[in-house]
């Protein structure tokens, strides 16, 4: 006597209960279809809702993550600019390794170049831009033909700094000064340091940098740096200048008396 072997029983039942359902009826009605291709969509969309969900919460904590490691923060309170919406960056090494135009003794090459740099320094400004950069209208001065003598921070540093350079080419810059053009000379180079200290301590450069000994004849090291980091493209600087329509020679003047009490 033999026995149907598990495989074969599953078979026999499954075709006994086939046989047993009228061939002309279907196993489900069309009420029925409709309901389970309903249900079926609503799975579906909530299974896609919850993924949608789910990636758009992963999405904000790392975006979250990252502002948190972010070696920039944005704070509060920092004043508008003109510059803002002109500004694009890029990331690029800043040390220079080399000699490089803006330096080495004064040539006319180099003379151009600083003046170039440096030489668009003010510009018009109304007295709402002012106002909306944060400054004071107290004694403001006029330019002419209309709005107020204004310039933006980064001239004026690279102003201090080309002052700095021409008074270490004293000899070549200022071959007659006698000594009280000297003393109010080192007033204005005075001021210039002051206030290159606070921007170089406001934006520090904190990347590495390493000393080499490739020359046996050194005393001493060389210091080098490969760090990159992100800068502004000059070009959306001299964009913003060409746009306000920035001179180096404004013709100003005093509007009343001056009041006393903003000193």
């Amino acid at each position: 006597m033999s026995f149907p072997s598990s495989k074969e029983q599953f078979y026999d039942q499954e075709s006994a209960q086939l046989l047993t359902e009228d061939a002309t009826t279907p196993p489900y009605t069309q009420g029925n279809h409709h309901q389970q291709r309903t249900t079926a969509t609503r799975t579906l969309l909530q299974r896609l809702y919850f993924v949608v969900i789910h990636c758009l919460a992963i999405f904000a904590a790392l975006y979250c993550w990252k502002m948190s490691r972010s070696t920039i923060p944005i704070l509060p309170g920092q004043s508008w600019s003109p510059l803002d919406k002109y500004l694009t960056y890029e990331v690029r090494q800043t040390f220079q390794h080399h000699s490089h135009l803006y330096s080495g003794p004064p040539t006319e090459e180099n003379i151009k170049a600083w003046y170039d740099l440096a030489r668009p320094i003010y510009f018009p400004a109304t007295a709402e831009l002012l106002t909306k950069g944060g400054e004071s209208m107290v004694n403001k001065t006029r330019m002419e033909p209309e709005g107020y003598l204004a310039g933006v921070g980064v001239l004026h540093e690279l102003h201090c700094l080309r002052m700095i350079r021409q008074y270490v080419y004293a000899d070549y810059f200022y071959p007659d000064i006698n000594d009280a053009q000297v003393t109010r000379l080192r007033g204005h180079l005075d001021h210039c340091i002051n206030n290159l200290r606070s921007s170089l301590m406001c934006r520090p450069n904190t990347k590495l940098m390493s000393f080499n000994w490739n020359d046996p004849g050194r005393l001493k090291p060389q210091h080098e740096s490969s760090g990159k980091e992100q800068c502004v493209r000059w070009e959306s600087v001299q964009a913003w200048a060409k746009d306000v329509g920035i001179t180096d020679r404004p013709l100003i003047y005093r509007v009343g008396p001056i009041n006393e009490q903003s000193n």
